[in-house]
């Protein structure tokens, strides 16, 4: 069954592909951290902020995105950001099983 299936249920997502040129080119981090706000900025379009819970697997984010963070932190977000939070955290782990099934479809190509 696909995921996009699930979203009749409640399960929402968005994600981003980051070229592997982007990859070679620039520092993974920062990229990360660009693509974050990104993805927070789109679901924020849809959904209060003060409703949230933002749990992040600590990759070593950068300043800018550490100061949204305690920007969304300030607005009522519940903010996690924590190493193994895939392990500790179902929000996480379900992101890694959607990214782990983006990354396959991309690979397919």
């Amino acid at each position: 069954m696909k995921l996009d299936h699930f979203r009749s249920f409640g399960l929402d997502f968005i994600t981003e592909i980051i070229p592997p040129w982007h990859v070679d080119r620039y520092n993974i981090n920062k990229i990360m951290d660009v693509t974050y706000q990104r993805i927070l900025f789109i679901f924020f379009r849809k959904t209060p902020i003060a409703q949230c819970r933002i749990v992040i697997d600590d990759y070593g984010i950068g300043p800018t995105l550490k100061r949204f963070l305690y920007f969304l932190e300030k607005q009522g977000a519940e903010i996690v950001v924590t190493s193994g939070a895939d392990i500790n955290y179902l929000e996480a782990k379900v992101a890694a099983l959607i990214s782990k099934r983006t990354r396959e479809e991309v690979i397919k190509k």
